[in-house]
């Protein structure tokens, strides 16, 4: 859950581009196939307090599915490829909807499969260029891969890394599928405020392409030119990793991501990592979505004593009672870099909101367990009244939560994962539960 924004150097810039060829024929004979089965079960068990005032009713889940991708070799510098996801209940979930989690699934909770993917990659000497549906992995647009579909984006991605140390990134982003996890969050009302503000938007269409615009605003939000994206990233200063995004979306918003990261190295097993974080938001063009002026500071320390992480964050937003979503941070395209994030409460990013967080990592091969590593973390959010997800009330909100991750040593690529999360007034009504995630997956 610690989030690494960046690797984006190296999952946009030097994606894998496959062997160079001297035909058409090689290029696609010569290609690779891979891909990964995941099952998934989630349960959710309100706090019984809250379900008794609330009539809420407990919910769970299975699935099973994956993806399947294609990469040819390179030819002449260029290659092509596509990848398809599915998702499939296999009738083994209840018959009452309303007990169904929705976050496996697509539209009224069924089923679908979607060519995620499908692009034409090309690279020359330290210049890479990918175009088409694709999967991103940048700080406010991004896969947000924790149900069984991740996000997919219609794109144009061009890297560079001519200059030592530095990789330049040029993107315009026209359309996006919203995963499975959207279900979570995408809508109108206080629901459309707390998604707007949680990685989806209000025209949230799971395993639909649509406009970016849309996927932010609504389906009859006016057309635009979508979000064209620009970043420097530097690693030329020992120990000390620098990245600066700006995020332009046409007659909606300019968006700024900076963060550094600074590492010092007590001895060969112990070290400290400082790091720091900025967002900030302006209206522009047209201003569709009306004035936005927002901003978030976060800072974190980490530190490694061989084989244990231990951390601390904390973030804080500004308020602006004439902006969109109060001044709370805007974050409708999958994205949501805060250094505070929980496994499921994203409440860093409302307006006039303090957050801090602690937590552990643990690789138990320090105590026997080969393959298994350990992650507990605990947050608050001191929500203040001029929120937009339940405006005019405050509250404190809190998360603690548990993440086990155990790649078996006698079978290659299997990877098994447990998760809970226990949430405490997520919103001012003491709404509470008790989530736990069974995840396996198995690439190929």
């Amino acid at each position: 859950m610690v989030k690494r924004v960046l690797s984006l150097s190296t999952i946009l810039a030097l994606s894998a581009f496959g062997e160079e060829v001297n035909s058409l024929t090689e290029m696609f004979s010569n290609g690779k196939v891979k891909g990964e089965i995941r099952s998934f079960y989630i349960n959710r068990n309100w706090d019984k307090n809250f379900e008794n005032i609330n009539n809420k009713i407990d919910r769970e889940a299975f699935s099973l599915g994956g993806h399947l991708n294609y990469n040819s070799a390179r030819y002449n510098g260029f290659s092509v490829g596509a990848t398809g996801h599915t998702t499939n209940g296999l009738g083994l979930n209840s018959g009452d909807s309303i007990e169904i989690d929705p976050t496996l699934f697509g539209k009224d909770k069924k089923s679908y499969s979607i060519l995620s993917e499908a692009y034409v990659e090309y690279k020359n000497m330290n210049t890479s260029l990918k175009v088409g549906r694709q999967k991103l992995a940048t700080p406010l647009a991004g896969s947000d891969d924790v149900r069984m579909i991740p996000n997919h984006f219609e794109a144009v991605v061009l890297a560079n890394n001519y200059f030592k140390d530095t990789t330049l990134i040029a993107a315009q982003v026209n359309k996006m599928a919203d995963g499975t996890f959207s279900n979570a969050y995408g809508g109108e009302g206080s629901r459309g405020n707390l998604g707007l503000q949680s990685g989806y938007g209000l025209g949230a269409q799971v395993g639909k392409f649509v406009d970016m615009e849309n996927a932010a605003l609504g389906m009859d939000a006016p057309d635009t030119n979508g979000v064209t994206a620009l970043a420097i990233i530097y690693t030329g200063i020992t120990n000390l990793k620098l990245q600066l995004w700006d995020y332009y979306a046409h007659d909606i918003l300019n968006a700024i991501y900076a963060q550094g990261d600074y590492k010092i190295n007590f001895n060969k097993s112990t070290n400290l990592t400082l790091s720091g974080q900025y967002i900030r938001e302006d209206d522009v063009g047209d201003k569709i979505a009306g004035e936005v002026d927002a901003d978030l500071l976060g800072a974190k320390a980490t530190l490694a004593i061989d084989k244990t992480k231990l951390y601390v964050a904390y973030t804080s937003t500004g308020t602006n009672l004439n902006s969109n979503q109060n001044g709370g941070i805007i974050l409708p395209w999958g994205g949501h870099p805060l250094f505070v994030q929980g496994m499921v409460t994203r409440h860093g990013s409302f307006a006039d909101t303090d957050s801090w967080r602690i937590g552990a990592i643990q690789d138990m091969s320090k105590f026997g367990v080969d393959g298994l590593s350990a992650h507990a973390s605990y947050m608050e959010f001191d929500v203040a009244e001029n929120n937009s997800y339940i405006n005019g009330k405050s509250w404190l909100a809190s998360e603690s939560f548990f993440d086990l991750i155990y790649k078996v040593p006698a079978v290659k690529n299997l990877k098994l994962r447990l998760r809970g999360n226990y949430p405490d007034s997520f919103a001012s009504d003491d709404r509470g539960w008790d989530e736990y995630r069974f995840i396996a997956y198995y690439g190929f």
